[in-house]
């Protein structure tokens, strides 16, 4: 299932080809192996707390959610072989093209939406109990 992601507090749109990393290898591999990631790309992990790029070859902007969709840390440009700190009340994280963060203007305290682009819309509740 493919997902939009948009800013609701700023009203734009973070990513229209959203996809949910599930299962262990998934979760594990996210963007390994990519030579990159598109404008409008985001890779979803849901109870995350802490990501690397451990043998990625391009940066990326990350964000936390809390449960509340309610962003509580985000990482811009975060480059190759690194590792974020835990974010303790994160509920979601998200990976987007690096320049995304900037380029909406999103900032801590924002509120996301992540809808289904297929099935209809899903509320962030609704998207909770599927991943």
């Amino acid at each position: 299932m493919v997902y939009m992601i948009t800013n609701v507090s700023k009203n734009t749109v973070l990513a229209e080809e959203g996809k949910v990393a599930r299962g262990f290898w998934a979760r594990t591999k996210g963007l390994i192996g990519r030579k990159y990631m598109g404008r409008g790309e985001a890779l979803i992990f849901y109870r995350c707390t802490s990501v690397h790029t451990f043998f990625m070859k391009f940066p990326i902007d990350v964000v936390f959610l809390d449960k509340q969709m309610r962003l509580i840390k985000a990482y811009k440009s975060f480059f190759p072989c690194k590792i974020s700190r835990m974010v303790l009340n994160s509920y979601v994280a998200i990976e987007f093209c690096a320049g995304t963060l900037d380029r909406t203007h999103t900032e801590v305290g924002d509120i996301l939406n992540i809808e289904s682009k297929g099935n209809g819309n899903l509320s962030n509740d609704s998207f909770k109990k599927t991943v």
